[in-house]
């Protein structure tokens, strides 16, 4: 197995804070989180903090962990958006490791 880790020196002091506050913040929000074909799909309430904190945190993420694939999506008047995260298999490996 291809072994994928996160560049956490890509975040300074600042950012590793405020990743780690938007992951506890979005933990607390998720209302499902299921496997996919390549990665894993996870369910918010569409509230506007909720969105702006998973596009921040996709901002973060992104910056340390640039092997995933993201996409956000916000359908016009549902009650939930959904955030996937994915990619090549050894992603949804690492995910599933980082999930338990």
């Amino acid at each position: 197995m291809r072994i994928l880790a996160c560049d956490l020196g890509a975040l300074d002091a600042a950012q590793r804070a405020r990743h780690s506050v938007l992951r506890t913040e979005l933990g607390a929000h998720r209302l499902d989180a299921r496997e996919v074909a390549d990665g894993y799909v996870f369910s918010y309430p569409s509230e506007p903090d909720v969105i702006m904190k998973l596009a921040e945190f996709v901002t973060l993420e992104r910056r340390c962990c640039a092997f995933f694939d993201f996409a956000l999506d916000v359908p016009a008047g549902a009650s939930q958006v959904r955030l996937t995260i994915g990619g090549s298999p050894h992603v949804k490996e690492f995910l599933r490791s980082e999930l338990g």
